[in-house]
């Protein structure tokens, strides 16, 4: 396991490019933006960073979204990733730099995103308590990763085998409790939870039975047992 995994997203997003155009992925991740602005004060966000913003989809999407934004930051460790997401999804409000989110002092933001970046961090516990310091009270932190209780994983606990990752690059995943428990501890409360994916392979067929749009809405539905889970945290203000 790559402790700094910054040289290989290096490498996939210059030899693999073609792969990040998916109109799959786009339109989960549509769904995911979609999901978040339904669950926050959206009007009221104006400064917005992304930590890992991998190919810059989301940022982009976000700065058309909201009505009320001056400014977005997308950070990630990978320069490549940034080179690419500048040129892939430019947008006048979003500005992109390679660092590292434990470089950031800004105590400003309304609200911070994070999608399938923590699975791969050794220490999960930083990024949370480090986006708590970046939000003003009442700002939002929502972060997306895959959910280890997936039905797939439940079903391989069925039939006592081990459950998986869903990517060998990943240091931990976690279940939706572990989650909430994981912004709780650090000061958050749960604002919103939604899953989306719903992954049903047969065994012997060897072929996943769920259409990929309708698996997206029954994830939704069914968060717990959802291919992938987002809470919506929330930085309570202070009160007396």
């Amino acid at each position: 396991m790559l402790k700094d995994q910054s040289k290989f997203f290096d490498k996939l997003i210059t030899d693999e490019l073609s792969t990040y155009f998916n109109k799959k992925w786009d339109y989960t991740r549509t769904f995911e933006i979609n999901q978040i602005i339904k669950s926050i004060d959206a009007p009221a966000i104006k400064k917005v960073i992304d930590i890992g913003c991998g190919c810059g989809f989301h940022d982009q999407l976000l700065a058309q979204r909201l009505s009320n934004l001056s400014e977005l930051q997308g950070i990630d460790y990978s320069e490549e990733s940034i080179k690419a997401a500048n040129k892939l999804y430019p947008h006048p409000k979003v500005k992109r730099f390679k660092a590292d989110f434990n470089e950031i002092t800004d105590n400003t933001f309304d609200l911070v995103v994070s999608f399938q970046v923590i699975e791969h961090l050794e220490d999960s516990e930083t990024l949370i308590q480090k986006a708590y310091s970046m939000l003003k009270p009442g700002g939002f932190l929502a972060v997306a990763t895959p959910n280890y209780a997936r039905i797939q994983n439940r079903m391989l606990s069925l039939r006592n085998r081990k459950p998986v990752y869903s990517d060998p690059m990943h240091f931990r995943e976690f279940c939706l409790k572990e989650l909430k428990d994981l912004g709780c501890n650090a000061g958050f409360t749960v604002h919103n939870v939604f899953g989306y994916g719903f992954t049903f392979i047969l065994p012997k067929l060897n072929k996943n039975i769920v259409p990929y749009k309708l698996g997206t809405h029954l994830g939704a539905f069914f968060p717990n047992v959802s291919d992938v889970i987002c809470v919506v945290f929330r930085k309570e203000t202070c009160v007396g």
